[in-house]
């Protein structure tokens, strides 16, 4: 295997482990990030991993653009950007791909396999579903909570069989024991199950999964999802078996003492995978006419909050038990604002979002405002304190 000039694009959480790992015995591998600085500490600190899995590994080389990787000719390239970021690696790589490079996708979701043989053709594609649980505690370092060996990595075409038998030795020696199988999209999808469930359900809520799990709001549509989920891996030919979701159930009990990574994108205000997780779940659904009513308005929700924290939005939610008041609140920040059912308010997983809560105050006998007459009240506040603005 001391023949492959490997490349790893990607050096965030999963990146640092994957790579950590294969320069423990190929050092020529080269690292490819998006930012010269993160390169430089890099270059000076290496790599560390600790936890269930520990590395430190030298780096020797690093480059900041898909691009320079043109004159180093890798032909084994693994991806382990976040999905968010696939299409303008797609592109990029275009320019580096030729016939015999192998990509091989690390990320989580559905379907990048397929986005990446549309582009460079199946023989060009690999896939993996990797089984360890890790976070960025800054750049280069990672913490990884479980490893449940092994990983699987598998591929497109017949042909490429000979050669994922050697990638998965190649991983295994380096401490990463992964398996090869003829049908990596099964496995992916009984990890994608659980990972489609919980993902969206944790960003909404800010709960770990083991957390979300045993609180009973979050459990059922936690349910109804796994059922949804495996509706569609079904219709589109995985039968992932019937005791499968009770095991899936006490897996992630066992092992979700994490948030889910989309916590962490929705509270930095950066983009989530929700289109290759939940997304996708709903994409299939229709092409296969499955219903699917939970993860449309999980999805959605996500899609929803995420869009409001990237423009910079402050999402405040009309509540009558909230202790500042329309009359105490500063609207004149860029804002969005929620109003609740009549009578029931702002559901408990939309609350938990909101930057603020505020209410109106209210004398006598009134108990809770008509929805329309609580939003009208709230806008025309608004309204007023941004004219009062304009005005001075």
């Amino acid at each position: 295997m001391g023949q492959h000039r490997i490349a790893i694009v990607g050096v965030g959480a999963t990146g640092t482990v994957l790579a950590a790992a294969i320069l423990s015995k190929y050092p020529e591998t080269v690292l490819v990030g998006h930012n010269p600085g993160a390169g430089d500490a890099l270059l000076s600190k290496g790599l560390r991993v600790s936890g269930a899995i520990s590395y430190q590994s030298p780096v020797k080389n690093f480059v900041s653009q898909i691009k320079e990787l043109n004159h180093l000719n890798p032909d084994l390239i693994f991806l382990a950007t976040k999905t968010f970021h696939l299409d303008q690696v797609l592109k990029e790589l275009e320019d580096v791909y030729r016939p015999g490079v192998k990509i091989i996708s690390t990320q989580n979701g559905l379907g990048t396999e397929d986005l990446i043989a549309s582009k460079f053709g199946t023989e060009a594609v690999f896939r993996m579903s990797l089984n360890f649980g890790v976070s960025l505690i800054s750049p280069g370092e990672s913490e990884t909570a479980f490893f449940n060996r092994p990983n699987y990595i598998g591929c497109l075409t017949e042909e490429n069989r000979d050669l994922g038998l050697q990638i998965a030795t190649l991983l295994s020696d380096c401490g990463l024991d992964t398996d090869f199988v003829d049908d990596i999209k099964f496995h992916v999808w009984k990890k994608m199950v659980m990972k489609c469930t919980m993902a969206s359900i944790c960003a909404v809520t800010n709960k770990t999964i083991k957390e979300a799990l045993e609180f009973a709001p979050t459990r059922e549509i936690a349910d109804a999802c796994f059922k949804e989920a495996l509706a569609v891996a079904g219709a589109v030919g995985y039968d992932i078996g019937k005791d499968y979701l009770e095991q899936a159930v006490n897996y992630l009990m066992k092992a979700g003492v994490h948030r889910d990574s989309m916590c962490f994108d929705i509270e930095n205000k950066a983009p989530t995978e929700i289109d290759f997780l939940g997304g996708k779940i709903v994409e299939y659904a229709r092409q296969n006419g499955v219903t699917t009513p939970f993860f449309i308005a999980m999805t959605n929700l996500v899609k929803a909050i995420s869009t409001f924290k990237s423009a910079g939005l402050w999402v405040a939610g009309l509540d009558r038990a909230a202790g500042d008041t329309l009359f105490s609140t500063d609207f004149k920040v860029p804002l969005a604002i929620v109003v609740g059912s009549e009578e029931k308010g702002l559901r408990p997983l939309v609350k938990r979002n909101c930057d603020m809560l505020i209410g109106i105050p209210q004398k006598g006998e009134v108990d809770s405002l008509n929805a329309s007459v609580a939003g009208g009240i709230v806008l025309y506040e608004v309204f007023r304190q941004r004219r009062a603005i304009r005005s001075s």
